[in-house]
């Protein structure tokens, strides 16, 4: 995969309106619709489930209370809510939903910064950059690696 580092806008001569306007709409549904990530009834009402379009049936799941074997600790665990209209939509609406602060800058810069405003995709997200590494093998075919080995597999009794 290639991702570009940079883009040369020098010679623009119009705004790029759609994207401000993409940026301001999430950034407006995270704030208001979302309430900067709190409001998880909206965000499990709108996001999208594979089995919700896998089926074309909305699920819904209650609340559920999970407690934690090694310390005891009780967690609270939101179940999915009824999504208002077709679940199809939900791939629509999920396209504005964002889980933090850093999601939603990582996405308006890296998505449409870089391409607008000639910010490095390096600075925005570096981690893009190193998912995996190409080699080549001694007969020169492409060979995809992970950056960092899985971790060790143990079976415990």
């Amino acid at each position: 995969m290639v991702f570009p580092l940079y883009d040369d806008n020098s010679d623009r001569l119009t705004t790029p309106v759609v994207n401000y306007a993409i940026i301001a709409v999430n950034i407006l549904v995270f704030v208001f619709l979302q309430q900067l990530g709190t409001n998880e009834q909206f965000t499990y009402a709108f996001s999208t489930v594979p089995l919700e379009i896998l089926t074309g049936h909305d699920v819904v799941t209650p609340t559920r209370v999970l407690i934690e074997p090694v310390t005891g600790q009780r967690m609270l665990v939101p179940g999915l809510e009824r999504t208002p209209f077709s679940v199809y939509l939900t791939l629509f609406t999920s396209m504005f939903m964002h889980g933090g602060i850093a999601h939603i800058a990582g996405t308006a810069l890296g998505a449409f910064g870089s391409a607008q405003g000639g910010i490095p995709a390096s600075m925005v997200a570096p981690s893009l950059l190193f998912d995996e590494l190409e080699v080549r093998g001694a007969r020169g075919e492409a060979k995809r690696l992970p950056l960092m080995p899985p971790p060790p597999m143990t079976v415990t009794k």
